[in-house]
């Protein structure tokens, strides 16, 4: 009588070089983490991988890096889809266009965002930069006076 089998589960210990291999299929395709994980039984399942880029600032800033090149390929889509399309398949290709510009746009904000959005973010950071360099001269000013006393 043979004993329990041992059931084998994904892996949970990061590598570097399994981070490469995540990184690369990232970057050369469009599919999400989740499909990419069930494609690939041998890699960890999606929270594990977004646990590591939490815990792991090398790890993260090469995901974003290939996240980065992933937003090229969307928009490379949808030039595919809009040149593959007839007048029938108009609004689909629309809608699936549409839908690969706002996730390039929310990856690559800067190359395929808003411009005006852009923009506006700036002028926020810039706005908020002042507010703090405005509210730390106060407080020093007010530091100051209070040795005066």
């Amino acid at each position: 009588m043979a004993g329990p089998s041992k059931k084998m589960g994904r892996p949970t210990k990061y590598t570097q070089e399994l981070a490469d291999e995540i990184c690369m299929a990232v970057s050369t395709c469009t599919l999400g983490l989740g499909k990419l994980c069930a494609l690939h039984p041998s890699w960890p399942d999606r929270d594990t991988i977004n646990t590591w880029r939490v815990l792991n600032r090398d790890f993260s800033a090469q995901y974003h890096e290939a996240k980065k090149i992933q937003a090229d390929l969307y928009a490379e889509e949808c030039m595919d889809i809009i040149d593959a399309s007839s007048i029938e398949e108009a609004q689909l290709s629309k809608i699936r266009v549409n839908t690969r510009q706002w996730v390039a746009s929310k990856l690559l904000p800067k190359v395929y965002g808003d411009s005006k959005a852009v923009e506006e973010d700036k002028e926020k950071q810039r706005k908020e930069e002042i507010e703090k360099m405005l509210h730390d001269a106060m407080a020093k000013a007010i530091k100051s006076k209070e040795r005066d006393y």
